[in-house]
């Protein structure tokens, strides 16, 4: 499972435009309720691709205006249940930080859903 992330997350960096089906997909994943380590993967890979933004030809990909469903998703793991994707998110979310100034105020827990908005 793992190896499929990289491979994802190196497509994402050279040909975004290939994953636009893959994405529906890891969001489904941020919901496993009895896989925390689905979610606690899928959380780091979705981190990195909202952290990176491509070039797609004179444009730069950028995620989670494209998919605002999936990033609202992502930023529900700070409530997480399990603990670790609770660190997961918490460390990923450097990346996002440090790359993607546009994405701050979201992560500074302005537009956060609350734990009892959240499947899981």
């Amino acid at each position: 499972m793992a190896d499929s992330h990289a491979l994802m997350l190196t497509i994402w960096r050279y040909s975004p435009n290939v994953l636009l089906l893959v994405i529906p997909q890891l969001e489904e994943n941020l919901r496993a309720a009895d896989q925390a380590e689905i979610r606690n993967l899928t959380t780091r890979t979705l981190a990195s691709m909202f952290g990176y933004r491509p070039r797609v030809g004179m444009t730069v990909a950028e995620l989670a205006k494209a998919y605002p469903n999936t990033w609202k998703s992502w930023l529900g793991r700070k409530v997480d249940k399990s603990v670790q994707v609770r660190l997961t998110w918490v460390e990923s979310s450097l990346e996002i930080l440090a790359n993607v100034p546009d994405l701050r105020k979201d992560l500074e827990g302005k537009s956060l859903p609350s734990a009892r908005a959240l499947e899981v």
